[in-house]
């Protein structure tokens, strides 16, 4: 599910996007939501409820959830050990904790090695503004090139004798560029 559209992008941008301009952040989109999602860590208009997430063979007392943040934990089921086919429903606040909804992190206090755990959650409906702001910041950013021609990110040229070239300094990490890094950072630290 795309968070923003490429006319949201074009709107963002101050341009008007032609048909190869709007199929190109149509794709971009795509491909900087997944990059933001990577980023994070965390999965954004993605289809609530998850139901069944299983998990297996726990090392400690706490379990991270597939897909965060979290809303709520709707449903929980333990099965001790390979041989137990019949699952066992968990109480909230007596078998089990969700700690942390950001990060999906839950507390079993009555965990062991061998217990099999399946979990359903729901998740956010919204995306948060600035994780939307980011993906129209990327995808500008990757279809600078298109939009501005081939002397994208010139800031002088000479032709005194000889020809010379200067390009603006992006500063990009991870292939996205600083603001857009910075708008992440917050989220991650705020949210």
């Amino acid at each position: 599910m795309a968070w923003v559209t490429s006319a949201e992008v074009a709107s963002f941008l101050g341009k008007t996007f032609t048909v190869p301009q709007t199929a190109q952040a149509t794709l971009l989109i795509e491909a900087a939501e997944a990059k933001i999602e990577e980023h994070t860590g965390r999965l954004y208009g993605t289809t609530s409820p998850v139901t069944a997430e299983d998990h297996w063979y726990l090392d400690g007392p706490l379990l991270w959830l597939n897909n965060r943040p979290v809303t709520a934990i709707t449903a929980m089921t333990r099965r001790d050990g390979i041989s137990d086919t019949t699952p066992t429903e968990l109480v909230a606040g007596t078998d089990y904790e969700l700690q942390d909804a950001l990060t999906g992190r839950v507390y079993i206090p009555g965990w062991s090695a061998g217990d099999r755990y399946r979990i359903s959650y729901t998740l956010p409906s919204t995306v948060p503004a600035n994780v939307l702001l980011a993906t129209k910041m990327l995808v500008g950013f990757w279809m600078r090139p298109l939009l501005e021609g081939v002397n994208s990110g010139v800031s002088s040229l000479s032709v005194a004798g000889d020809y010379s070239v200067t390009y603006q300094a992006v500063v990009a990490e991870r292939g996205m560029p600083s603001e857009v890094l910075a708008l992440l950072q917050r989220r991650l630290a705020f949210a």
